[in-house]
């Protein structure tokens, strides 16, 4: 895939007479396509290290069938798997040691079962496998980022490659995890608009979004962007991949597995605001002992305020895309540091519909902005605080970037009614695929 946008969506800037040719856009490219690269390998340099957040997916995997009961810890929370479990989580770890001391529980919904089935039985590949897939998805968010936000400009190039480097310490320690925000990245990165216009787009979009939502759930919620704009191709495509997967699950375990899912996500709500490494607004508050709930919903309506405040700039469907992205980022009771890496994404999607040679500055100041998130991890109350108030100004960025620079021109008639056409049709087009199989196997 080249990482060449395909036509200039609009004002760019215009390359500099007197700009070098150390400078040149090439050679950005170039660079950019290396930093990229050394992405995709990181996984194959740590293999064989452990990954805290891919063990107890793989684990579940191993149990789902013999032991569906040692799945999740109920009451216990995360940080108290059952015997069993912890039991078979040691063999992710190097030694006993590191197992009692990192060791946690499965709190996933069971429809990630369907996708993780497909990792490796090894425990070492299995990892790599989580990591690879990371580190993939990472790489495809910041190819869609260059080929919407990089046109002839050599400043728009640069600030990519600028971005990449500064927020690659963040992107190795999300994927030395094992985390599946990678995931999230890459759907929030991924154009709304070309999802409903697009044959292929919707069902990539809905797809990426639908296994996100196995993992991790609250995705589901960013579907009424849009449901508003009765833009309906990427929710179709999102609920029949999670319908497909729930069935799947349901098959690989007992439905028992719902019943304790919700026990444990009600045991861990309150337990992850005491965490250090919780960002949102409500740990905060609750580890400065200042946990009074008037504050965080005044919190709450002051940052919908600011979206009502700005509506008027927020017309088109990927800016709408990228807001709800970040309001999710300061509003979701759960909110952790790799899931800082969103931010960049929406940023870059925003300036992709705003583009001025001072906008495109935005990605690099959003990357640094991330910097301190990957390093400060030193579990003090001080690493949620910084986390929060990163998430707030790159909040605060997007609704600047989208309010403050004059709209570029998206063509986008009749989106609602050719949205739908375009999805009924990728649909009716499964459909005869699938009768003409079944003709030809008959």
């Amino acid at each position: 895939m080249s990482l060449v946008a395909p036509e200039a969506r609009g004002s760019r800037g215009d390359e500099s007479a007197t700009c070098g040719s150390l400078w040149r856009r090439g050679n950005a490219r170039t660079l950019f396509g290396a930093l990229l690269l050394l992405w995709l390998l990181y996984p194959f340099a740590v293999s064989g290290d452990m990954a805290q957040d891919a063990t107890p997916m793989l684990v579940a995997d191993r149990l789902a069938g013999a032991e569906p009961d040692a799945l999740y810890p109920g009451a216990g929370g995360i940080h108290r798997p059952r015997p069993s479990f912890e039991a078979a989580s040691c063999d992710y770890y190097e030694d006993v040691a590191r197992c009692d001391r990192y060791a946690v529980s499965f709190i996933s919904p069971p429809t990630a079962l369907a996708v993780i089935a497909l990792a490796p039985d090894s425990p070492a590949a299995g990892l790599l496998a989580f990591r690879v897939v990371g580190a993939a998805a990472l790489v495809l968010a910041m190819v869609a980022l260059w080929r919407r936000v990089v046109g002839p400009s050599s400043r728009a190039a640069w600030s990519m490659v600028a971005a990449a480097l500064l927020v690659t310490p963040l992107a190795t320690y999300t994927l030395d995890l094992g985390q599946t925000t990678p995931l999230l990245v890459l759907a929030a990165a991924m154009s709304l608009a070309a999802a409903s216009r697009t044959r292929g787009s919707g069902w990539r979009l809905g797809s990426v979004l639908a296994v996100a939502t196995a993992f991790k759930g609250f995705p589901l919620v960013l579907l009424l962007v849009p449901a508003a704009r009765r833009e309906w191709c990427p929710v179709v495509w999102t609920a029949t991949v999670v319908a497909g997967l729930t069935l799947v699950a349901l098959w690989m375990a007992p439905v028992s597995l719902w019943s304790d899912f919700v026990d444990t996500a009600r045991a861990t709500g309150p337990q992850a605001d005491l965490n250090p490494h919780n960002s949102s607004l409500g740990a905060v508050l609750a580890r400065a002992g200042l946990g009074w709930p008037p504050l965080v919903w005044l919190f709450r309506a002051g940052v919908l305020a600011a979206i009502v405040t700005c509506r008027r700039s927020l017309r088109e469907a990927d800016v709408q895309w990228a807001v709800a992205w970040v309001t999710v980022l300061v509003l979701f009771p759960q909110v952790w540091g790799h899931y800082s890496l969103i931010g960049l994404a929406a940023v870059g999607t925003v300036v992709a519909h705003r583009n001025t040679p001072r906008t495109v500055l935005a990605v690099p100041i959003t990357a640094a902005l991330l910097v301190p998130v990957a390093f400060v991890d030193a579990g003090g109350a001080v690493d949620g605080a910084l986390r929060l108030v990163v998430n707030v100004l790159v909040f605060g960025l997007v609704l600047l970037v989208a309010t403050r620079s004059p709209a570029m021109a998206v063509d986008e008639p009749q989106e609602a009614q050719r949205g739908m056409d375009v999805c009924l049709n990728s649909l009716r087009s499964v459909q005869a695929n699938r009768s003409r199989i079944r003709a030809t196997v008959a």
